[in-house]
C-alpha cells in the first residue's frame, strides 16, 4: 500500500463524511474521535490508522484518538463500537476479519456487519507476505515447504486474524505441509514471534514486517503479484504446488514460486448505526 495512496484517500472520506456529518449535526466535530482498533499496536490496521489520523485530525480540527481493543478475532472491538452512540465520535477500523469473515465462522456474534454498522469508506488494501526468521536454513519458498515436509509434527505458524490464518491453511492444503496455528494478538506479535524463534512463519500484512524484513532478523519468503514501492525488493509468490521452480536469493529474501494468494482486502472505517 502506498502511504501518498492512503493519504490522499483519508483526505477524500474526510470531505465526503464531514459534509454530510456536519448538515446533520450543524457543528461536528466539537470533540475528540476515538477510532477503535481491535488489534494490538503495532498490527498493519493499528499502522494504517496512525497514518491517516494526523491528516483526519488536520482536516477535523479535533484530535483524532486510537483505541486499541485487542482479542478475539475483533470481536471485542467490533461489539464495543456496535454498542456505542451513532453520533460519529466512535468509529471502527473495520478489516476484511471482523466484517466479512467472522460470520462465516462463529454461528454467533454479539453484532452484526450489516445491521450495526454503516461504511464510511475503504481505506486501502494490500498484499500478503510469507516471513521466516533469517536462521532457517530456507532460500526460496520451495525450500520452506521441503523444509516442513521433513518435519511435520516441528513447524507451525503465527497468525492474528482470519485473512492471514486462511491464507497460510490454503498454503497448508496447496503444498500438503502441516504448519500448526500459533494465535497472536497482531500482525506486530506475529512477526516478533518469527524473529524471535518461537514460530517457523507467518503469513502476514507488510506494514510490521517491511522494516524487520529488510534487517538481517527475518527473510521474506514471497508476495502477490502486487508492485507497491516498499515491496519492489520483496520476491513474488505465484503460481500452484506444482509450479514451484528453481529459486534464487534476492537481497535478504528469497525468489520463488509459491501457491498463489492475491492478498487480503484492506481495512475500511465504519461507524455504528443507531
Amino acid at each position: 500500500m502506498r502511504l501518498k495512496q492512503v493519504t490522499r484517500l483519508a483526505c477524500l472520506v474526510l470531505s465526503a463524511w464531514v459534509t454530510g456529518t456536519a448538515q446533520a449535526q450543524g457543528s461536528f466535530p466539537n470533540k475528540p474521535i476515538h477510532i477503535i482498533v481491535g488489534y494490538a499496536a503495532g498490527g498493519g490496521n493499528d499502522i494504517i490508522v496512525r497514518v491517516i489520523a494526523p491528516k483526519m485530525s488536520e482536516g477535523l480540527g479535533q484530535p483524532i484518538i486510537v483505541e486499541n481493543k485487542p482479542g478475539a478475532q475483533s470481536i471485542i472491538a467490533a461489539e464495543y463500537v456496535a454498542k456505542s452512540a451513532p453520533d460519529g465520535y466512535t468509529l471502527f477500523m473495520g478489516p476484511s476479519g471482523a466484517m466479512t469473515m467472522n460470520p462465516a465462522i462463529y454461528s454467533k456474534l454479539p453484532y452484526s456487519p450489516l445491521k450495526d454498522f454503516a461504511q464510511i469508506s475503504m481505506i486501502g488494501d494490500f498484499p500478503l507476505i510469507l516471513v521466516v526468521n533469517s536462521s532457517l536454513p530456507v532460500n526460496s519458498v520451495k525450500d520452506l515447504i521441503d523444509y516442513a515436509k521433513a518435519r511435520p509434527s516441528a513447524v507451525n505458524y503465527s497468525a492474528s486474524a482470519a485473512p492471514f490464518q486462511l491464507a497460510a491453511e490454503l498454503f497448508n492444503q496447496k503444498t500438503g505441509t502441516q504448519f500448526v496455528h500459533i494465535p497472536y494478538k497482531s500482525s506486530g506479535d506475529s512477526v516478533g514471534a518469527v524473529i524471535a524463534g518461537q514460530v517457523t512463519m507467518t503469513i502476514m500484512d507488510p506494514p510490521p514486517a517491511i522494516g524487520l524484513a529488510r534487517s538481517a532478523d527475518a527473510r521474506r519468503g514471497g508476495r502477490p503479484g502486487y508492485r507497491d514501492p516498499p515491496l519492489y525488493r520483496v520476491p513474488r509468490a505465484r503460481g500452484n504446488t506444482a509450479g514451484n521452480r528453481e529459486s534464487h536469493p534476492a537481497g535478504s529474501g528469497a525468489r520463488g514460486e509459491a501457491p498463489g494468494n492475491q492478498g487480503a482486502p484492506g481495512p475500511d472505517v465504519h461507524r455504528p448505526v443507531g
